[in-house]
């Protein structure tokens, strides 16, 4: 019998394990965070600057003017976030294979197949002086940090065994588009819509599109009317299904694309968009002029490190306290000392996809008149850690570039060309519109909210927003509350649908152009005391702006709860954060339980009992209720 030393061996190798783990954890705790004070000195400061951090680790920055106030912004994102913005960038350029190797080749070449470089590139040259400074200044910062902790950085690095670039200026406008595209639902449902009419019909796929119950609440309510358009276009979500042989969605070759586009974000980490948000602002007397509360919550995915860091930020001329994106040099949602806002996604169908013909040379596409014009080819590389770097090429039509080139992506096969693709890649493809893609100083309008005082000036920055589109809530220390949709939206043809892929060869199928700057309405001191927002309808407005309104149940809720009491403080909003009581499941009872009632004979003793409890549920969802956990496996 040998079992005592194989114990004691056994034991040695327990400590030796234990005492590594340990070794490692301070490592971790230690390798990017500040354990003592520390001074600094750079040439790029105007003066002195001070960073602080309470309990929590939240910072906050005093400086003496905005440029050495971005420079500290810059500086503490880098020291908190740098993997996440390195990330974040590569990611928006495509350039992820880099680090992580040839599995992330394939989406490098779908997210290249958005252009984001290109768009961000004609960007830098509209950009506001006050825009460029502010970038400048932010770059700077993290630049710093990068060139004062070369052994302080994340551990990401070492483990992946590169270090990062020097931080440029369009890096935040990359991370500002990947934004976009993260709330654009439009570019996995679109092309979902197209393959479930390829497979049952237009007419069936049409019907199966979500709706919105007229009688549950809008963001923009009856007390407001939209205003005169100077377009206004048909509902083309009504667009005849008796035209399906016209409308041509001939996505049967394309099949998975919408499993690829996901596959792709949540790739990314960016895979959580349509999982909700609320946001809400109240006066606190509901019936007479009086201080206003606002309530945010952003339900963007949770992970580590968290999308948001809160921070706050100061000098004599900007106070402003909140979330910010890493990467990005101001504040998503938060207050100054005279206002506060906070967002949800208005979720606009921002995107739309059209189905190209091509000849059987694959060198032309048809235009709608029935002629033929050449397609561009460009070449790219895709540069892959431990391996040969792929050379493929890009196609482009009129409408831009052939994004559907990246599903049917093969290393071994497109490494110089377009072989092993099927039939029907061959002389169909796939083109997109997006928002997105269009030129915009978002970082201005972003500073123009943050510094606002009042609603002009708050409107001053919204009305300036591109994208993605959002609702952007307001109160005031004088307790006025208003709502503010902002983005830029598509202007569509007739015959062109939102909900499907369209045929780019047949007429009137495109886009007209894109509504900028002011095109929604607004909402600003209803009579009944109180603005909110979860991604609910806006209102019945003369244009197209959605399909994919999340189900109203949270806006029903959060709407009872604001009316359930003359005095409104912020210690009621935080209850209302914190609710947990399920309209929706109270709904889904009315339909669950007369059929269990029905087919009760017909349950197990398990499943009797499950039914039982089930009969006696509140619909609160508590994190410790067995009968919420037996709902949502049920759900």
């Amino acid at each position: 019998m040998r079992f005592p030393g194989k114990i004691i061996a056994l034991a040695i190798s327990l400590i030796v394990i234990l005492f590594a783990s340990i070794n490692f954890i301070f490592f971790l705790k230690n390798v990017s965070i500040e354990t003592e004070s520390q001074r600094y000195n750079s040439f790029n400061l105007m003066d002195t600057a001070k960073i602080y951090s309470n309990r929590f680790g939240f910072p906050h920055i005093q400086s003496n003017s905005e440029h050495d106030m971005f420079f500290s912004i810059g500086f503490i994102h880098a020291k908190e976030r740098l993997w996440q913005m390195d990330f974040a960038r590569r990611a928006g350029r495509g350039r992820l294979a880099e680090i992580l190797g040839k599995d992330a080749a394939q989406y490098d070449m779908f997210i290249r197949s958005l252009n984001l470089e290109k768009t961000v590139a004609e960007t830098k040259k509209i950009l506001n002086s006050k825009t460029k400074s502010i970038l400048e200044a932010y770059s700077e910062g993290v630049n710093f940090y990068i060139e004062t902790h070369p052994d302080k950085l994340s551990f990401e690095f070492g483990a992946l065994g590169y270090s990062p670039a020097k931080w440029l200026p369009e890096d935040c406008l990359i991370i500002a588009k990947m934004m976009a595209f993260e709330l654009s639902l439009g570019f996995y449902y679109d092309v979902a819509f197209g393959e479930m009419a390829s497979s049952i019909g237009l007419k069936k796929a049409q019907d199966l599109l979500p709706g919105y119950p007229d009688e549950s609440p809008f963001v923009l309510d009856d007390e407001i009317k939209a205003r005169n358009y100077n377009i206004v276009l048909k509902d083309t979500t009504k667009i005849d299904s008796s035209k399906a042989d016209t409308t041509k969605i001939g996505m049967s070759g394309l099949e998975g694309f919408s499993d690829f586009v996901y596959s792709a974000r949540k790739f990314i980490g960016i895979d959580g968009s349509s999982i909700g948000s609320n946001s809400w602002a109240r006066r606190k007397n509901i019936n007479a002029p009086s201080a206003a509360v606002l309530a945010n919550d952003p339900h963007l995915p949770l992970g580590m490190p968290a999308r948001w860091l809160p921070l706050q930020a100061s000098c004599p001329d900007f106070n402003a306290i909140g979330f910010m994106v890493p990467g990005v040099p101001l504040f998503i949602s938060g207050r100054n000392d005279f206002i506060a806002w906070g967002i949800t996604n208005i979720m606009l169908d921002d995107c739309d996809f059209f189905v190209e013909k091509l000849d059987k040379s694959e060198k032309y596409f048809f235009n709608p008149d029935s002629s033929k014009s050449k397609i561009i080819y460009q070449i790219d590389t895709i540069n892959i850690k431990n391996a040969q770097p792929i050379l493929y090429y890009k196609r482009f039509t009129s409408r831009g570039q052939i994004i559907s080139d990246a599903h049917v992506f093969n290393v071994k096969s497109r490494k110089h060309g377009l072989n092993g693709k099927s039939k029907y890649l061959k002389q169909n493809a796939l083109t997109f519109r997006w928002t997105g893609s269009e030129i915009n100083d978002d970082i201005f309008s972003m500073y123009k909210i943050n510094n606002a005082k009042n609603w002009a000036e708050f409107n001053q920055g919204t009305d300036k927003w591109s994208a993605p589109a959002l609702n952007f809530t307001y109160c005031d220390k004088k307790g006025n509350v208003g709502i503010a949709p902002s983005g830029f939206a598509p202007l569509r043809d007739k015959n062109c649908n939102p909900n499907f892929p369209s045929a780019a060869y047949e007429k009137n199928t495109g886009w007209l152009g894109i509504a900028k700057n002011n095109f929604f309405p607004k909402l600003y001191n209803p009579k009944k005391g109180f603005v909110a927002s979860a991604n609910n309808k806006m209102g019945d407005l003369p244009n197209f702006v959605s399909s994919l309104w999340e189900p109203p149940s949270r806006i029903e809720r959060i709407e009872e709860l604001i009316l359930a009491s003359q005095d409104y403080t912020a210690r009621d909003a935080q209850y209302m954060q914190n609710d947990y009581l399920s309209l929706y499941a109270k709904k889904q009872y009315t339909f669950i339980i007369p059929i269990f009632e029905k087919y009760k004979h017909v349950l197990d003793k398990k499943e009797a009992e499950a039914y039982r409890i089930m009969k006696k549920w509140d619909f609160i969802m508590t994190p410790t209720s067995a009968t919420s956990s037996i709902y949502n496996v049920f759900l």
